[in-house]
C-alpha cells in the first residue's frame, strides 16, 4: 500500500491490476528454479505478485527450460504451447496471471525431476613437496645431507 494523504492506495502493476497471490507463488517458484538450475534468466526479480518485465522474461525462460524435462507428453505439449503463445499474445500479463497456478504446477513437477547444478568441488592445494619448487628443495636438501655424511666419513678415515 502506498499512502497519499489520509487514504491508502493499493499498489498496482502497469495494467492497473492488483497483486495476485498466484503470481506471487509463481515468482517464488521461479526463484527456486533459477537457483536450482543456476540460470539467472529465470529469476523474476521481486516477489511482489505483479507481472512486470522481469516476470515475463523469467516465465518465458522457465517454460523453455522445463518443457523437455517434464515427464508426460501432454504436459510437455501444453507447456510448449503456452511458451509459444506468450510472445504472440497481445495480453501477455493477463495470460501469465490467468495461468500462473498451472505454470507453477508445471515448474514444481520439473523441480522434482531436476538434479541440482553443483559447482565443481574445490581443487585441493598440492602439497609443497609435490610442487616443482618443493621437489627442488628436497633434492637440494638431500644433496647437502649426502655431502655432509661423505665429508664426515672422509674426516673419520
Amino acid at each position: 500500500m502506498i499512502f497519499h494523504g489520509a487514504f491508502p492506495l493499493p499498489l498496482t502493476g502497469l495494467g492497473g491490476l492488483p497483486p495476485s497471490a498466484d503470481v506471487k507463488q509463481l515468482q517464488h517458484t521461479l526463484k527456486q528454479l533459477s537457483a536450482l538450475a543456476a540460470d539467472p534468466s529465470i529469476d523474476p526479480g521481486a516477489e511482489d505478485g505483479l507481472v512486470g518485465e522481469h516476470t515475463r522474461t523469467a516465465v518465458a525462460a522457465a517454460l523453455r527450460f522445463i518443457a523437455p524435462r517434464l515427464p508426460s507428453k501432454p504436459v510437455q505439449v501444453a507447456v510448449t504451447g503456452l511458451s509459444v503463445a506468450l510472445p504472440l499474445s497481445s495480453d501477455v500479463d493477463g495470460l501469465i496471471r490467468k495461468n500462473a497456478a498451472m505454470i507453477t504446477s508445471a515448474i514444481n513437477i520439473a523441480l522434482a525431476t531436476i538434479t541440482p547444478v553443483n559447482p565443481p568441488p574445490p581443487v585441493a592445494p598440492t602439497p609443497w613437496w609435490q610442487s616443482t619448487i618443493g621437489r627442488g628443495a628436497l633434492l637440494a636438501f638431500a644433496g647437502i645431507l649426502t655431502l655432509t655424511f661423505v665429508m664426515h666419513r672422509r674426516r673419520v678415515e
